[in-house]
């Protein structure tokens, strides 16, 4: 479980580069002169907590969704490639009316 969780951590960390103090968005926005000083609360509020969250739950959401979907495939593959072989073969007569 610990390395189930060290991705999530190491995503959560991956914000501050952006957000941070002298992270990209704020220097950015410095070099266009529509700040003065960093904004403080692009990594230290709720909003920073939102994005962080909604970043992991759509990770986690597009990982279950396909890994759902790969199984259900497989699964249903399967069960026609079975249906198929066990279905009675009929000879060439059999087909003709009587």
């Amino acid at each position: 479980t610990i390395l189930f969780w060290t991705s999530n951590v190491i995503r959560m960390i991956s914000w501050i580069p952006l957000l941070g103090r002298n992270g990209l968005i704020n220097q950015a926005l410095q070099r266009l002169h529509l700040i003065s000083q960093p904004l403080e609360w692009l990594l230290f509020s709720e909003f920073a907590v939102v994005l962080a969250f909604v970043h992991l739950s759509a990770w986690l959401g597009l990982v279950v969704m396909v890994l759902t979907v790969t199984v259900v495939l497989s699964l249903l593959a399967g069960l026609a490639y079975e249906s198929t072989s066990l279905a009675p073969r009929r000879s060439s007569s059999s087909l003709s009316p009587a």
